[in-house]
């Protein structure tokens, strides 16, 4: 397997995630809009972004506590280098 199709494996699949949770967020304020049907937009907002920090756990982890910002490691990325010259015919 070449290294591009990996990354572009690992690329689907990260968007695949984003797009669940986007469709997770979204059914949340839906639920959240008709069990508080008195609230405005903001204050549904505002229990969407408490649920996300106080969610239950989905059931596969207990979670760690993290501090942020925290440090990450880059993977180094070769310098640019010109392609070579055409070859006089």
């Amino acid at each position: 397997m070449r290294a591009d199709d990996s990354q572009s494996r690992e690329a689907e699949g990260l968007r695949c995630a984003l797009d669940l949770f986007e469709t997770t967020l979204s059914m949340l304020q839906q639920r959240l809009r008709r069990e508080h049907p008195g609230k405005n937009e903001d204050e549904i907002e505002e229990l969407v972004a408490e649920w996300l920090y106080r969610r239950p756990s989905a059931g596969d982890a207990d979670g760690r506590e993290i501090t942020l910002p925290r440090e990450i490691t880059l993977p180094r990325i070769p310098e640019h280098t010109e392609p070579p010259s055409e070859v006089n015919r």
